[in-house]
């Protein structure tokens, strides 16, 4: 069997190719359409058979690129995650020695290999320019990733430090804008900083969305000024 019968799209079938790939091994051959269904999957095999590629291959087949700026293409945002890791393994010492905003900003200077200087997608060439990792997508990470793991870890050892100095991440970085923030913009609250954003989300989710008024404080607040 052949990694196109397997049902592989073209571009990563001439990606393989040009690694030196031809045909799937038999743990790939076995995981990949059941991979693509949905369903949870336990394999075993020796050291080198390629069990990496059998969970790879499905989620690359499935990426989605539509509806999406090129910059921020699947394609593009793996292979910068590949040089965060090759910069430092173990991502959470850095973070535990509480750095700044800047040093923090600063270790995220990070872009992607020289392949995908040129490409967005597999096997479509385009011209030459450098994909750094953007502002933007810094504070996301911060606040969607570096904040929530702080939380858990001060949870966990019981660090109340630690999710002190996650809290003061938010207050440095802007005001998220998104639908659920916009909600808020439009009754005229003015929000400062991610920190009140994240405020704001949390209450949209648990309380304006549906409709629980009664149970939330500012809710409780506003109906009793309008009496």
């Amino acid at each position: 069997m052949t990694f196109e019968e397997l049902g592989l799209n073209k571009p990563l079938v001439n990606a393989l190719s040009d690694l030196g790939y031809t045909e799937p091994t038999s743990i790939q051959t076995k995981t990949f359409k059941v991979a693509l269904s949905g369903k949870d999957i336990i394999g075993i095999a020796q050291t080198g058979t390629g069990k990496t590629f059998a969970y790879i291959l499905p989620c690359l087949q499935l990426w989605k690129f539509s509806k999406t700026r090129p910059v921020n293409f699947p394609t593009i945002r793996i292979s910068q995650l590949g040089h965060l890791i090759s910069k430092q393994q173990s991502l959470y010492h850095i973070i535990e020695k509480q750095p700044t905003l800047m040093e923090l900003k600063s270790f995220f200077n990070i872009e992607t290999t020289a392949y995908w200087k040129t490409h967005y997608k597999f096997d479509t060439e385009v011209e030459e320019s450098s994909k750094l990792l953007g502002e933007s997508a810094f504070h996301t990470i911060v606040i969607n990733t570096i904040v929530p793991f702080l939380f858990f870890i001060s949870e966990r050892n019981s660090n109340l430090e630690l999710k002190e100095y996650a809290v003061d991440l938010l207050a440095q970085l802007p005001a998220e804008v998104n639908t659920k923030t916009k909600a808020y913009t439009s009754l005229g609250v003015k929000t400062e900083s991610a920190l009140e954003s994240q405020a704001q989300i949390q209450l949209f989710d648990f309380f304006c969305s549906t409709k629980a008024c009664l149970h939330c404080h500012v809710g409780q607040a506003l109906l009793k000024k309008s009496f």
